[in-house]
């Protein structure tokens, strides 16, 4: 069991409520955009300028950011090991002591919203622009590559169950067979979609 899935079970049985805890950031102009929680001891949101907060299991503390781009995406595969996307293709990643900047793909041109790591090896990253449209960006470990830059409508957001099946939602709906990404049928016709979540491979 993965920790997402750890967490979520975790939560899941316990009769929680919702309850405002303090943002450090006042300025409503630095709203934040997403969020990724490790366990109860440890949290990430990303937000606008760049913005990076921490959870440490009591509070919300700003922590520093290698970029002053918007932030749209953040997601952690350990307490040393997550990333980061947003504007101007900002790609950041954490190595457990701090942000760095990573480079983006040759030829990408767009604006990143979304970001899904499979392991350590394996990541998709997902968005697009008025010039570009669609653009789907892969780690492999190593480095970040350009997968498809196409006149698509752009995207915002991309899921994956295993490294050969994962979905990504924006102005279409595409599937990931593990060799290609395919345009799915969209029962809304004209949807505009801005989140997806797989519970598995047969429910999202």
């Amino acid at each position: 069991m993965c920790i997402r899935d750890s967490f979520y079970s975790s939560i899941l049985s316990q009769p929680y409520e919702w309850q405002v805890v303090s943002n450090p950031i006042q300025d409503e102009a630095t709203a934040l955009t997403s969020v990724y929680i490790i366990d109860s001891n440890e949290g990430w949101a990303v937000g606008r300028m760049g913005k990076i907060l921490q959870w440490d299991g009591s509070s919300w503390k700003v922590t520093s950011s290698p970029v002053s781009y918007d932030l749209f995406s953040v997601f952690m595969l350990s307490s040393n090991d997550g990333w980061a996307v947003g504007a101007e293709g900002a790609i950041i990643h954490w190595n457990g002591n701090s942000w760095n900047i990573v480079p983006y793909p040759t030829g990408m041109k767009g604006i990143l919203r979304s970001v899904y790591m499979v392991g350590p090896n394996d990541g998709w990253a997902v968005g697009g622009s008025l010039s570009t449209l669609q653009e789907i960006i892969r780690w492999n470990g190593n480095s970040w590559s350009l997968f498809r830059s196409t006149s698509q409508p752009s995207l915002t957001s991309v899921f994956m169950i295993t490294s050969s099946d994962g979905w990504a939602v924006g102005e279409d709906i595409i599937h990931w067979d593990g060799s290609k990404w395919i345009l799915v049928s969209d029962p809304l016709k004209d949807g505009y979609y801005r989140s997806v979540f797989m519970m598995s491979s047969n429910e999202g």
